[in-house]
């Protein structure tokens, strides 16, 4: 079995949010890869907190979050990806190109199907 050390979690819903708050207890880096108050909480237990938002490059000012205020969105690259032992996928979205995350993860967790069809090497994909 392969040892992440680090992991990206693509969504911090009912399933990305518990799931990265268990990594980082069982001592995991953990990146959040998505804005809002519920970060917080991974903030505060230690994880790294980042948001990948193609239609939001800088987070604008709200009430609700302005704590986030000027944050600028991770770059969707292959070294950013490639930074991480494995991906984790909590939120399906049209606009992130899970071809290029196949290509650039060694490891990727999917638990909205957001890979149907995609093809994946051998032990690259966990179905959650």
């Amino acid at each position: 079995m392969q040892k992440i050390d680090t992991i990206g979690i693509m969504g911090l819903g009912y399933v990305g949010l518990p799931l990265g708050l268990q990594f980082a207890r069982s001592g995991v880096k953990v990146t959040g890869l998505d804005i809002d108050v519920l970060l917080e909480k991974l903030k505060h237990r230690g994880a790294e907190v980042g948001c990948h938002d193609p239609c939001v490059p800088v987070e604008r000012p709200s009430r609700e979050h302005a704590q986030w205020e000027g944050t600028k969105s991770v770059p969707w690259s292959e070294t950013s990806i490639k930074g991480f032992d494995a991906v984790l996928i909590s939120t399906a979205d049209a606009n992130v190109n899970y071809r290029e995350l196949v290509e650039w993860s060694p490891l990727i967790i999917d638990t909205r199907n957001a890979l149907a069809g995609l093809a994946v090497k051998p032990g690259q994909l966990w179905k959650a």
